[in-house]
């Protein structure tokens, strides 16, 4: 522009002179600095647009590092809950396994003991079935050699009836060995070796005179068999009662055990089930968080590289405009000047 102002040719200048108009280098330094002013101008109108393009950049950027670090947190936190949860469960699954394993000892337990019992029952009733039966022969037995010894004592006292004593006796001893043999042999186990010879030599022996005296002696013996059969019997109602009522506590004792074993079995489950639910949500939530996160972090890096492209462009533009604003006010100053003139 200086090289402009001084290379006007003189005969211009005094032409415009001759006219009346603005000398050319005063048009020169007119529109220097009309180019001085448009480019203040155009300078504070982009500063302005930067100052914008700036706050879009630092709020932006603060939005999404603020958006980053609390995606961070919502992840992290995440992770802790499903750890958490899944250390729960696995808690729980341990707890509910021996659980199970407990039922199952407890099932077990009661059917054995029922089992147990049933066949107790059976055998007592087997038992108390034979004890009655072989109470009911010693009794019948008893009332035969009563009986028996009853035909004697009036056989005493008439001669005249002998013959009828005779075979009455004869029919009462086919009767006793046909009634009471098999209770003699049953009830034989309670007796001494001494006992079960006599027993023995009773049943086989013909009927003598001696008989009437052996008679008394067998009676004896078995009330004392009978008495025996009867304690045996009611000790074996008793132990029968005592057993019985014994499983019965027992059965409640389990069945209670498995009751509280069985509900706190499907509380857990229920707990396991609801964690399970709340993992998968919690799995699906961290999974957007981490996606929106990286998103957040792209834009982010996006944003500070252009961000840092327009400053370091707006900066380029500024010394440029500074140096070219510097150089019209100094050719401005130049051409102004008296030498110019």
């Amino acid at each position: 522009l200086m090289l402009l102002a001084f290379a006007v040719p003189a005969v211009a200048m005094q032409n415009d002179v001759a006219q009346g108009g603005d000398r050319t280098i005063t048009k020169v330094i007119k529109m220097l600095q009309g180019m001085l002013v448009k480019s203040k101008a155009d300078g504070e109108k982009d500063v302005k647009l930067f100052a914008k393009y700036k706050c879009y950049c630092d709020s932006n950027a603060a939005e999404k590092t603020k958006e980053i670090a609390d995606g961070g947190d919502a992840i992290e936190l995440l992770a802790g809950e499903i750890a958490a949860l899944q250390g729960e469960n696995g808690v729980l699954s341990t707890e509910n396994a021996e659980l199970e394993m407990n039922m199952g000892d407890n099932e077990r337990a009661r059917t054995t003991a029922q089992s147990l019992r049933d066949k107790a029952n059976e055998d007592f009733k087997a038992e108390e079935e034979d004890m009655v039966s072989a109470i009911g022969q010693m009794d019948q037995a008893i009332d035969t050699l009563a009986a028996i010894g009853a035909d004697q004592t009036a056989a005493k006292a008439s001669l005249v009836a002998k013959d009828q004593f005779m075979s009455g006796k004869k029919a009462s001893l086919i009767k006793l060995s046909g009634n009471v043999k098999d209770a003699l042999k049953a009830a034989s186990v309670f007796l001494t070796n001494k006992e079960k010879s006599t027993l023995t030599s009773f049943i086989q022996a013909p009927f003598t005179g001696t008989y009437q005296s052996q008679s008394g002696e067998i009676v004896g013996i078995l009330k004392n068999m009978r008495d025996t059969f009867k304690s045996n019997l009611a000790s074996a109602r008793a132990a029968e009662s005592s057993g019985a009522e014994s499983h019965s506590k027992f059965t409640t004792v389990k069945e209670d055990e498995f009751s509280k074993m069985k509900k706190s079995f499907d509380d857990k489950e229920k707990i396991l089930g609801e964690n399970d639910d709340a993992i998968s949500t919690k799995k699906t939530s961290k999974g957007e968080e981490e996606s929106s996160k990286a998103d957040n972090e792209e834009f982010l890096a996006k944003l500070q590289n252009m961000c840092a492209e327009k400053t370091k462009a707006f900066e380029d533009r500024k010394m440029v405009r500074a140096n070219e604003e510097a150089a019209v006010a100094e050719a401005v100053s130049i051409l102004n000047s008296d030498e110019a003139f």
